[in-house]
């Protein structure tokens, strides 16, 4: 579970540097967008999730609950869709607070059920 995070923590910081390359570079920040480009990026994002995907089948099937796999599996899938609705997350910086919600989902579901 500790990789996945870092895994997950890792995903929120490659799509932010997506999110700003047009500042990134305007302002001459080194990030992995700007020096590999948005093309390498996304391939290394793609790889990081295929990654989440199978920490998620090891933890199932290593015994953690349904319902722990369901919760978590809910971050990168929430990446997912933070950068397939790119247009909608730039305003206002919404990929920002989205992103670092996603580390509160887990507590914020277990402090409902």
């Amino acid at each position: 579970v500790l990789i996945f995070y870092i895994l997950s923590a890792w995903i929120n910081l490659l799509s932010i540097s997506l999110f700003e390359l047009d500042y990134d570079k305007d302002t001459g920040y080194q990030s992995l967008a700007v020096s590999a480009g948005r093309h390498i990026t996304l391939w290394v994002l793609r790889v990081l999730f295929m990654i989440s995907a199978i920490l998620l089948v090891v933890a199932s099937r290593l015994g953690l609950p349904d319902i722990g796999v369901a919760i978590l599996a809910m971050i990168p899938v929430i990446q997912v869709l933070i950068l397939y609705k790119k247009q909608y997350f730039l305003r206002n910086e919404r990929y920002r607070i989205a992103g670092d919600l996603l580390y509160l989902l887990p507590a914020i579901v277990f402090s409902v059920i």
